[in-house]
């Protein structure tokens, strides 16, 4: 009878690596050339939603990408993975060239996010070297000459870095602060909704919103339109959740007939100076399109009383959370045209006020920037 042969535990140790090793060879090779681009007579071949899998991607994300052109999806494997690359590859239009546009521009601004890269795409035009305003993340290209002439009112030497002086320099033209007022005056694109612009360049003409509803008299009555009515009333209860604060609406909807009464007795009593500063031109107030209003600590208090109120703080911080904007902030009078005005508040929706106190933009800029 014969015995038994036994393998030593030293052989089967080697028999295993190496039964191991050509398993991980033949599937290295697998994904090598699943993910790897090559030219075929057809073209290029796909990129498996397993593949963007393996690099990190997970299974939505990677089943929206190998979907995708092949030439766009062999670019994607060769950068990190994360949201901003994943949002810019599935992107409508996407391609290779763009891109890798969008990765040289992440690197030259790396708080970038998709929004930013997409839009200056469009909006920066051709890379100059000798242009120090592209330096800035939200140049716009048909500014330039803008940039350039404005650029004689700032004085480098008082800016702690030429990229703060080049920054006052770009959100003053975008903000149009550099045309002369109620001049070349443009009619707001009334498609854009609750993002229109009216501003002292831009008229709401004659116009009045078809979706005004009242205010309720709690809350400190007027009319305001549809949309914007539940986000109030959660804002204005959520600041009453505060112990010792509260707010009440003081001037909502404002009809052009009543500006124009407003403003023209503003001008009687005060003066040219003081009232472009403090009142819009009839046809340029917010306040016409039903979007924005004045809110107030307490019933009849004036609004020059509201400044430095815990109310006006808490509104700094938190508006935006319930899609309101502080419209004209402190210091930027010569940028949107009217002094520091913490209870004049603008609804935009939340993504956007969200994004637009995210980025730090005022939005006679953001709408330039990202909208216009």
């Amino acid at each position: 009878m014969k015995k038994k042969r036994h393998i030593r535990p030293e052989r089967l140790l080697v028999v295993i690596s190496a039964v191991l090793f050509v398993v991980c060879v033949a599937y290295g090779s697998f994904l090598f050339v699943d993910m790897k681009l090559h030219q075929t007579s057809n073209g290029y071949e796909t990129v498996s939603a397993s593949s963007f899998m393996t690099l990190g991607y997970n299974e939505d994300e990677a089943r929206a990408l190998s979907e995708l052109d092949p030439e766009l999806q062999h670019t994607i494997t060769q950068y990190p993975v994360n949201e901003v690359n994943y949002e810019l590859a599935v992107s409508e239009g996407m391609n290779k060239d763009n891109f890798v546009r969008c990765q040289d521009l992440l690197a030259k601004f790396s708080s970038a996010d998709a929004h930013d890269l997409l839009t200056m795409l469009d909006k920066r035009g051709t890379e100059e070297a000798d242009n120090f305003f592209q330096s800035d993340m939200y140049y716009i290209a048909a500014n330039k000459d803008r940039y350039e002439k404005a650029s004689a009112l700032f004085y480098e030497e008082e800016y702690s870095s030429q990229a703060a002086y080049i920054r006052d320099i770009v959100e003053y033209v975008n903000c149009e602060g550099d045309l002369p007022d109620l001049e070349d005056v443009k009619d707001t694109d009334l498609s854009k909704d609750l993002l229109i612009l009216v501003n002292k360049h831009t008229s709401y003409g004659q116009n009045q919103p078809e979706d005004l509803v009242e205010i309720k008299s709690s809350y400190g009555g007027g009319q305001i339109r549809d949309d914007v009515i539940d986000d109030l009333y959660a804002l204005i209860d959520a600041i009453r959740s505060e112990d010792g604060l509260d707010l009440y609406v003081t001037s909502p909807y404002r009809s052009y007939d009543t500006q124009y009464d407003l403003y023209y007795s503003y001008l009687a009593s005060y003066g040219s100076e003081w009232t472009t500063l403090h009142s819009a031109f009839p046809g340029h107030s917010e306040h016409q399109t039903g979007l924005a209003l004045d809110v107030v600590s307490y019933p009849g208090q004036a609004l020059s009383d509201f400044v430095g109120t815990a109310e006006a703080e808490w509104l700094a911080e938190h508006a935006h959370e319930y899609g309101f904007i502080i419209r004209y902030p402190q210091g930027e009078e010569y940028d949107t045209g009217y002094t520091y005005e913490p209870w004049h508040l603008r609804y935009v929706g939340k993504n956007t006020a969200e994004e637009i106190y995210r980025k730090g933009l005022l939005f006679d800029e953001y709408y330039a920037f990202f909208i216009d």
